[in-house]
Order: C-alpha cells, then sequence, then structure tokens
C-alpha cells in the first residue's frame, strides 16, 4: 500500500539523518539541483551550521528531521502513481461517489472509478443516476409537453397561444391571415374570409369563428388540404349597415393551439343597375369595350352594326358595318379598343375578317389570304397584344392567330379549341381551350410567348369536368377565368399565376349558374356574367381577389330570358355588360 511504503521511506530518512550527524557527513542535495542551501547555492556543516558555498559532492544538506521522508515519499508516490498530486487531480473519488461518462455510470470504489455501467433505459442524468430521460429533454403527451428534470419526465403541461407539441417539443402550429373581403348590405357573402396553415402532420380538426365588426358572431367551416386551410364565410350573416368592419377570424385546434387575424373589410351599399335597349330592336348585343373616345363600344352581331354609348347621357348611336357582299353568314363578333388615341377593331365570325373603326364611324376591312382560310374562317374572340399586334381566335381552325396593324396574318397554335383571349401581365397571349379532342378531355389555361411563339398549356385542378370560358388579366396581376363543369354548371371562377403553377377555384354559390365572361374592375375585385343552361339565372357576379362572392340579380320584369354576353370595366367607374337575348347594354355601380 502507498501509506506503507510512505511510512518505511520515513523512518530510513530519519535514521540516515542521524548517522550523518554523528559521523559529520553532509547530506541531501535539494532538489533544485543546487548543493545544500536553497538562498545560497552551498552546504551547511551538521555540526556547525556553516554554509560551504564552493562545497560539490553532491551531498545531502541538512534538513529538519521527516521533512526529507516527506518528500521522497511525494517523489515516490508520483513516479509510482500512487498517492502523488496528479492522482488526486484526476483519479481521487469518494467512497459511493457517481458520475456519467456518456449514457452510462460509474461508481467510486477505494478511490477509483469503476468501470462504466450502461444504463437500462433513458438516459444517464447530471447526478450519475439512470433515468427515465435526460435532464432538459421534453417530449410530447398529446398535444402537451413534457420536461425531464432529476431523470423523470415532468407533468405535461399546454405550449400556449398557436404552439402545440409536434413530434419533441412546442411549435407554432398555426397560422391565420386574413381575405380581401368587400360585401354589400343586406346581400350574403360567400367564399373565403380568412386562410391559414397548420404545421401539425396529423391534421388535427380544426375550428373556427367570424367576428364581423357589428356584433355578430358565427361558425367558419375550415376547408383544405396538406396543411393550408381556409376559412369560408358563414352566409347566414347579413351586414345592415355600411361602412368598415374590423372581423376578426379565430381558428382552434383540437390541440388547444388558437390563432387569430383582425382586417378591416368593406361594407358598400346596394349596387345601381341601368339597362338601356339598343335602337335595333333584336340587335343581338355581344362584345363590348371602352373606347378611346371616353365611350362605350359594343357589337350589335345579329344587326350587323356597331354600337356607341355615351356613358352620361346613356344615348346610343349605332353605325352600320358595311357587308362586301360576299358572305351571307356575315356577323361581327367580337371587339376590343388600341388605346391610348387608337381605333376601335372587331371580328367577323360569317367568313373572317378584321375590321377596323374610327370613332367617327369610317370602317376598314382586313381579310386574309384565300390560302390562310383554306378550311374557312370564323375570327372570334380578339384582343391587343403588348407587342402592338391584334390576336384573336379562328373558331372554324381551332387556331390562334395574329394581325399587324397594317393586314399582315399569322397563324399559330393549332390542335386546340380556344374561346377567350387577353394580353396578360407578363406581356404574353393567354387563352382559354374550352373543349379538347372535341370534349373527351378537360380544358385548359394556355399561353402563347410573344417573343418565341412557344405554346403552353397548363390545367387547372378541377380535372375531368373542367371547362373554361372566359379568361381575363386581373388588378392583382394574376389571370382570372371563368369555367364550368361539364360545360354546363355549376360555375366556378380561377386564377392562375403568370408562371402556370399555382392555380386557385372558387364555386359560386349558384348551383345551377353558367359563368361565361369576366374582367377586371375599377374597384380592384374581378366581375363576370352569370346565366344558365336554360337562360333564367339572370346575375352578375363580384369576386375579391382573395375569392369572396357576391352576386346580383338585373331585374327582369318581363321574364324575358336572359343572354350576358361581354362584360367590361367602362371609363366612368362603372361595369358595363351586353345581353344579347334581350338587346340590352347594362352597367353596374361597383
Amino acid at each position: 500500500m502507498a501509506w506503507l511504503r510512505t511510512f518505511l521511506l520515513t523512518l530510513l530518512a530519519g535514521g540516515m539523518v542521524a548517522c550523518g550527524a554523528l559521523l559529520g557527513i553532509r547530506v541531501f542535495p535539494d532538489d533544485t539541483g543546487n548543493d545544500g542551501d536553497a538562498e545560497t547555492g552551498g552546504v551547511r556543516d551538521a555540526f556547525t551550521g556553516d554554509t560551504d558555498a564552493g562545497w560539490e559532492g553532491g551531498a545531502l544538506a541538512d534538513v529538519p528531521f521527516g521533512a526529507e521522508s516527506s518528500m521522497e515519499g511525494s517523489q515516490q508516490g508520483a513516479a509510482d502513481g500512487d498517492g502523488g498530486a496528479s492522482e488526486t487531480s484526476s483519479m481521487a473519488c469518494a467512497a459511493g461517489e457517481k458520475r456519467c461518462t456518456g449514457n452510462a455510470v460509474e461508481t467510486c470504489l477505494d478511490r477509483e472509478w469503476t468501470a462504466a455501467v450502461p444504463c437500462d433505459s433513458g438516459a444517464c442524468n447530471g447526478a450519475g443516476v439512470c433515468g427515465a430521460c435526460s435532464n432538459g429533454a421534453t417530449r410530447c403527451s398529446g398535444s402537451n409537453v413534457q420536461t425531464c428534470t432529476g431523470g423523470q419526465w415532468g407533468t405535461a403541461m399546454g405550449c400556449g397561444g398557436a404552439q402545440a407539441c409536434i413530434a419533441v417539443g412546442c411549435t407554432m402550429e398555426l397560422t391565420v391571415s386574413g381575405a380581401s373581403v368587400t360585401a354589400t348590405l343586406g346581400l350574403p357573402l360567400y367564399g373565403p374570409v380568412a386562410f391559414g396553415s397548420d404545421a401539425n402532420p396529423a391534421a388535427p380538426a380544426l375550428s373556427a369563428s367570424i367576428k364581423w365588426g357589428d356584433g355578430s358572431t358565427c361558425a367558419g367551416a375550415v376547408v383544405g388540404a396538406s396543411g393550408q386551410f381556409s376559412v369560408m364565410s358563414c352566409a347566414t350573416h347579413l351586414y345592415a349597415t355600411t361602412g368598415t368592419m374590423n372581423v376578426t377570424v379565430t381558428v382552434t385546434s383540437a390541440t388547444g393551439a388558437v390563432a387569430s387575424v383582425t382586417y378591416s373589410a368593406t361594407v358598400r351599399p346596394p349596387p345601381t343597375i341601368n339597362l338601356v335597349p339598343t335602337p335595333t330592336t333584336g340587335s343581338g348585343p355581344l362584345g363590348i369595350t371602352a373606347g378611346p373616345d371616353g365611350n362605350i363600344w359594343f357589337i350589335e352581331g345579329s344587326a350587323g352594326k356597331i354600337g356607341r354609348l355615351v356613358p352620361q347621357s346613356q344615348a346610343i348611336k349605332e353605325f352600320a358595318v358595311p357587308n362586301p357582299g360576299t358572305c351571307a353568314a356575315f356577323r361581327p363578333q367580337e371587339i376590343t379598343a388600341v388605346l391610348p388615341g387608337g381605333d376601335i377593331w372587331f371580328t367577323e365570325s360569317g367568313c373572317g375578317s378584321v375590321f377596323r373603326m374610327t370613332t367617327a364611324g369610317t370602317v376598314s376591312q382586313f381579310t386574309p389570304p384565300a390560302s390562310f382560310c383554306s378550311g374557312g374562317c370564323s375570327f372570334y374572340a380578339i384582343t391587343v397584344g403588348a407587342d402592338g399586334n391584334l390576336w384573336f381566335i379562328d373558331q372554324a381552325t381551332n387556331k390562334i392567330d395574329r394581325m399587324t396593324t397594317d393586314g399582315q396574318f399569322t397563324a399559330y397554335a393549332s390542335q386546340l379549341t380556344p374561346w377567350a383571349i387577353t394580353s396578360g401581365p407578363d406581356g404574353n397571349i393567354w387563352f382559354t381551350d374550352s373543349c379538347p379532342q372535341a370534349c373527351a378531355i378537360p380544358g385548359n389555361i394556355g399561353k402563347v410567348t410573344v417573343s418565341t411563339l412557344a405554346v403552353a398549356q397548363y390545367a387547372p385542378p378541377t380535372g375531368a369536368t373542367n371547362f373554361p370560358s372566359g379568361i381575363a388579366r386581373g388588378p392583382d396581376g394574376n389571370l382570372w377565368f371563368t369555367a364550368n363543369e361539364n360545360g354546363t354548371g355549376p360555375g366556378k371562377i380561377g386564377r392562375v399565376s403568370p408562371s402556370g403553377q399555382v392555380f386557385a377555384e372558387f364555386a359560386t354559390p349558384t348551383t345551377n349558374d353558367r359563368v361565361t365572361w369576366i374582367t377586371a374592375g375599377p374597384d380592384g375585385n374581378i366581375w363576370f356574367t352569370e346565366t344558365s343552361p336554360d337562360n333564367t339565372v339572370c346575375q352578375i357576379g363580384r369576386i375579391t381577389p382573395t375569392g369572396a362572392v357576391t352576386e346580383f340579380k338585373v331585374a327582369n320584369p318581363m321574364g324575358a330570358l336572359c343572354g350576358f354576353d361581354g362584360i367590361m370595366a367602362g371609363p366612368d367607374g362603372q361595369v358595363w355588360f351586353t345581353d344579347y337575348l334581350r338587346s340590352l347594354v347594362g352597367s353596374i355601380s361597383p
């Protein structure tokens, strides 16, 4: 043992000092390499105490009895690895003391650490105890969280707010954002009033409440998938006053997480709807556009005329379109305008021509060469492209055509069934492909890249029963389109990003409707025409950029069938539309 060795060395050293004193021998050099006295570098005579600074013999210095043994014992113990200072700092421990080594426990026995013993379960905590968990670790207990203290799981606690315990700890589960809401006094609002996401992969049930800002509250339906959801308006709510309302939507998860959003909604008075009959009975108004002169211009397809309506007086003047006499099926169809300061351009569907009309009523006709219409031409929807050319649809050949303002024709994109066309926010031409392969496959949204003339098509998410119709550039930088199930209804309003990758669709509340034409309104919303397969539905619809829908019934006092065709935003801040069955031009205040 180390203590016994130290005792014997001390006893031996003491005997040597005693003998040296009797014989007058100088003893023990110090450990520093100096001979004798540490301060002088000499040695001391054992009898006289004199120091011999020049002695060179390596003799032992005279030190107090027992000090030499203590020194030697310390030196020897360090050499042997037993009992020295280095052992105390790295190896010494108290009997029964425990410590962690990774996920195992070491115990002190005879001042030495024993081999580590792995914990059977859980982890070794900071006190050297095998527990059920590691100190500070967390885990989920349902939607609550437990924290490990002293090797044991603590009481489960709620995460609070919009958080819930997901996987191993509290995580933000719910996020909610407000929608764009424009409501009308006394009319129900349909569609989403808030949007959100749920980060919980278990997809717990969600519920929602809507405070409308007028003292009323209702439950909103939560719909969605893949962690994304919308809170839908409860259509039973009707505003009784106009103005700005602070709407609060609160979403609660089955986990206990709660998130809410408050935003401003606009409540408007009921719109004013005016209907103006055309001078020619049975004129059949179709396409409509805002002219460069501040007036409303429209097609009278059945009468072969172009109509001009002055918004302030609502007076209509009609201009006859000269039929060259070679087309028995002559019929002006759709109309557009080159702005600013340009002329009125429109198509003819019976034989295939493009016409230009000045605001004074002077008409010029552009007819493609015979080779261009070898199978016949039937020009339909038309728009002005960002390249300054006219782009239009040929329904006879199912192509998209382009014509320069001096009458040069080019055909593109065959094997389509294009229906409507517009110039997109990206400078390209967008169209609806409504009935591909004789409606054997669902319709698509198409794009012609003006710079390369490449054609791309994008499928809306509704799938096999979706047949898109009208399309327009929206106020939000997206493309908006109408679509009908099975080509007849019920209708949907769709939105697609210019990338063609992000779609959204919103159902209209009238289940037997058919939506057709669509336009960006002067109020920042989107407006569309809404009839039905039997033409008994007479409505104009409004949808906000986030999908909240309001429908406005158009008066039909005589019970005549409605046939809404074109729709557009007028220069007077009104939304204008045509009704070809009743030969009317109508306006609605946003």
